[in-house]
């Protein structure tokens, strides 16, 4: 060591030791204040981080199941759309409605029976059995619910009816639809073409059963038509906590709500949260050391939890791909290019046929399974420029980019068919499904996401009553 290091070092030592006992004392209060309080702060932060991500994961996952029941009573209700223009084509006679009833039953699901009440009394149901007693039963003059047949009459839209407890047993809600008939110029009133569906049935689509077991609650309401008052027609067994989230359900005629919680933040946490920083905040030298770091760790968890809440917002969790909201910023987006760009898109919305069958008779697993599997023929069937989207349960949806042609999107539709009725494997068993495709031409055929989506999806069904298997353009009449 050289004499100007000792030099140096006895210089400190002797500032060290002429520091006042007092002074000494005052710096360690500062730092155990100023440990304490920053730890106070982290753990401040640390529960409203929680808190907020649990905000989040309460809006997507009541969102998401808000989202199911909407899709799932919008399609079920098309039903009755299906049969009024069966009668408006057949003049208003319709000789096989058992077979034809049967075949919507089974290509919609979700729907308990379908009814025919030509000017208003029911003269045909399917399924009959059980429900013989509602024959001929005047639905504008009897019913307890003709207020809602009478607003469909005057309005000529669908109303629906309830929730109400049927006698047999169970809750259900009755969409029914006015048939016009034009006669001397002049649209006559035929009658309603009706769908009922349990809300068993309506909300096994969701997940609110699984959620429920990881400490979920939730709750479904209305307004009552007749007394303005808060009506809640289905909830899980344990009640809504403080932390919840509500999502509002359009369906005919009314507004549902569907109100999710959690269980809170424990306030024991916090305390304990608390306490341990004001006794790590002792070890003040140490302490110092450590504190300095957690600015950086706390920026790590937010960008790590930042992350994970933008992967739950826009991809789906069981396949990787789009989800619906992400779907719909692109169209959004696409739509305000296509007459900068004079360039064209197409919408691809399909589903699997007969793909509730796999879930009961295999299991979720394998539904599980075979929806990965498809999820990746469809990002393989396409370019890497295009987008695959899960929209929920067995639907997807394809945006082609500049398709360059009519030709090239059917030239895709039918490989996309093809590739999808492959067989899939799963523990020993191979089984395989098909496909139905409804296409929507950007910008032509919408103006909107909600309407390409919605123009799509009724594609898809022309589709499926022409036989399954095959793919329509919207606006064109079926072959």
């Amino acid at each position: 060591m050289s004499p100007g290091t000792v030099s140096k070092t006895s210089t400190l030592n002797r500032y060290l030791a002429r520091i006042h006992p007092r002074s000494s004392q005052l710096i360690y209060v500062l730092s155990f204040c100023a440990v304490a309080a920053l730890g106070s702060y982290w753990t401040h932060l640390s529960q409203t981080l929680v808190f907020n991500e649990q905000q989040l994961l309460i809006s997507e996952v009541v969102n998401a199941q808000a989202s199911a029941i909407e899709r799932r009573l919008a399609r079920s209700l098309s039903a009755t759309h299906i049969l009024a223009l069966e009668i408006q084509q057949n003049d208003g006679l319709f000789d096989d409605f058992e077979s034809y009833a049967q075949t919507v039953l089974d290509s919609v699901g979700g729907i308990s029976n379908l009814q025919l009440a030509p000017a208003g009394i029911i003269q045909k149901i399917h399924p009959l059995s059980g429900n013989e007693k509602a024959l001929g039963h005047n639905i504008l003059r009897d019913d307890r619910r003709r207020k809602e047949a009478q607003l469909a009459l005057q309005e000529r839209r669908l109303t629906l009816a309830g929730p109400f407890t049927l006698i047999q047993g169970g809750v259900a809600v009755i969409g029914r639809y006015p048939v016009f008939l034009a006669q001397a110029g002049r649209q006559q009133f035929w009658g309603f073409a009706s769908a009922l569906i349990y809300l068993e049935d309506l909300l096994k689509v969701t997940d609110l059963a699984q959620y429920e077991t990881k400490g979920y609650s939730y709750q479904l309401q209305r307004l009552h038509p007749d007394s303005g008052q808060r009506e809640v027609f289905a909830r899980s067994t344990a009640e809504l906590s403080p932390l919840r989230h509500h999502q509002d359900i359009k369906v005919p005629n009314a507004v549902w709500t569907l109100v999710m919680s959690r269980t809170q933040v424990n306030s024991w946490s916090a305390r304990g949260g608390y306490l341990a920083s004001i006794l790590v905040a002792l070890l003040v030298a140490w302490m110092l050391r450590y504190l300095l770091r957690q600015p950086q760790k706390l920026q790590a968890i937010v960008r790590q939890k930042t992350q994970e809440l933008e992967q739950l917002a826009f991809y789906d969790h069981l396949t990787g791909l789009a989800n619906r909201r992400l779907l719909n910023d692109h169209l959004q987006q696409l739509l305000r290019e296509v007459p900068r760009y004079h360039s064209s898109a197409a919408l691809l919305y399909l589903d699997l046929d007969d793909f509730k069958q796999i879930n009961d008779s295999m299991g979720h697993d394998a539904g599980d399974q075979m929806l990965k599997q498809i999820s990746q023929r469809l990002n393989a069937a396409v370019r890497n420029s295009d987008l695959v989207a899960r929209l929920g349960g067995d639907e997807f949806a394809v945006l082609l980019l500049d398709p360059s042609s009519v030709s090239n999107v059917c030239r895709i539709s039918e490989k996309v068919i093809r590739d999808i009725e492959q067989p899939v494997s799963f523990q020993g068993q191979t089984f395989r499904v098909s496909t139905s495709i409804g296409i929507a031409m950007i910008p032509t055929d919408g103006d909107s996401a909600s309407a390409l989506l919605s123009h799509a999806d009724s594609a898809m069904y022309s589709a499926k009553r022409a036989g399954k298997r095959n793919y329509h353009f919207y606006g064109k009449t079926p072959q």
